[in-house]
């Protein structure tokens, strides 16, 4: 059982539970204006809205009943065909964008796996089963997979038939009329790419891969925000295995030490730093002299580093200046601190982190004040998590003056 599918189905249940009270409520409403001889204007919109209701605990019902399917591993009554429908609930929920995406291609792989039959009806029983709506049961359409049957009813006169053999043909045609079968051939052959793009080869994909996935689930049905979130999830993933490889094969290829210029830097000009430096910290406890900002302290950095100082001591400098942080605004603190928290993101597994923190700043561009809040104590929750995981060596830090220094030298050479 995947976590995400239990939670899924948790949130589902929550709504049909919601659903259900809604049209008691309704119903009482409707037995309370029929008593009161209300105008048919009052019943009208009462009808209207049961019906919308009705029609959405229906469709509830049916995805409920997909997801405890996929659960126990029996897929054979749950075929997914409203992907727009499905992925707006998948969207609505609080499932992460990690959980949402694979829920998704869950849905996918059990479509899948209701047609592994031979290759020659493998599409028949994804058209066979556009019939369940016609109140054609299940051993009905298992009837129609044996060899030659359906091409046989298809092709036998009305009255050589039974009344429900002459139902059942009038509706396979009636299908295939309105295009249904031409869809879901369609469907197949979009199946097909998802399996061939992503589902095999799940640690071998690649880019061009993921482009064709998304355009597959797409033409699906699958709503474009989660088609983004599953562009956004792979992506990362492929970049992830090929930030490994590519460690791996450092660990393998002997390290050249590349030449370096000669830094010569004079007496005069080295004791001009020194006192430079001194108006940022001292320079025997690296105790800064006042708070400094991290421009301030990546730049007296750089300067210790021009003149040769031992980076380790630059890190001291950097970890005595810390103060204890208050995230007062987390999308502000999120934006100054965005940069340092992607040089982290794969040694210290940041991206769950970050995706939802993105997740949650997009919805309060459309939240209402009291739920801009609501998501802003989320951010607030997820930096404190990502702060928890930072190290403490200030590898970011001494990166970025490292970076500082070497433009500053290369300046000063054009010069």
């Amino acid at each position: 059982m995947k976590n995400e599918e239990k939670k899924f189905l948790n949130y589902l249940i929550g709504i049909m539970e919601h659903c259900a009270n809604s049209i008691k409520k309704l119903l009482s409403v409707k037995i309370m204006l029929l008593d009161n001889g209300s105008d048919e204007e009052d019943l009208g919109l009462v009808n209207n809205k049961f019906e919308s209701i009705s029609t959405e605990a229906a469709i509830l019902k049916q995805i409920t009943s997909q997801v405890r399917s996929m659960m126990s591993g029996e897929f054979l009554d749950n075929y997914t065909e409203n992907f727009d429908i499905l992925s707006s609930y998948i969207l609505e929920s609080p499932l992460k964008a990690k959980e949402q995406v694979t829920l998704i291609f869950d849905f996918i792989e059990c479509n899948i796996k209701l047609g592994e039959l031979d290759p020659e009806q493998e599409a028949l029983k994804f058209d066979l089963y556009k019939l369940r709506g016609f109140n054609i049961s299940k051993i009905e359409i298992m009837n129609l997979l044996e060899p030659g049957r359906l091409i046989t009813l298809c092709n036998s006169p009305d009255e050589e038939l039974t009344k429900r053999e002459a139902y059942i043909k009038n509706k396979i045609i009636e299908c295939s009329e309105n295009g249904a079968l031409k869809d879901l051939d369609n469907n197949k052959k979009l199946y097909k790419i998802v399996q061939d793009c992503y589902l095999s080869k799940k640690d071998s994909y690649e880019l061009d891969d993921i482009k064709q996935v998304v355009t597959a689930l797409k033409e699906l049905k699958v709503m474009d925000e989660l088609c983004d979130k599953v562009e956004t999830t792979l992506t990362s993933q492929l970049n992830k295995r090929k930030a490994k490889q590519t460690a791996a094969k450092r660990e393998i290829i002997p390290l050249i030490k590349p030449k370096t210029e000669s830094k010569y830097i004079s007496d005069s000009e080295y004791k001009q730093i020194r006192k430079e430096i001194a108006t940022y910290c001292d320079m025997y406890t690296m105790q800064p002299v006042r708070p400094l900002t991290e421009e301030e302290a990546i730049y007296c950095a750089s300067l210790m580093l021009k003149i040769g100082e031992n980076p380790n001591l630059v890190r001291t400098l950097f970890n005595r200046n810390k103060v204890a942080k208050e995230i007062d605004n987390p999308i502000s603190y999120y934006a100054r601190n965005y940069e340092k928290f992607k040089f982290y993101q794969d040694k210290y597994n940041l991206t769950e982190h970050l995706d939802t923190i993105n997740e949650y700043l997009a919805e309060t561009f459309m939240a209402t004040p009291d739920d801009t809040v609501f998501w802003k104590n989320g951010i607030q929750e997820e930096l404190k998590q990502i702060e928890k995981l930072l190290p403490g060596t200030c590898d970011y830090e001494l990166q970025k003056a490292k970076a500082y220094q070497k433009k500053a030298t290369q300046t000063v050479n054009k010069k």
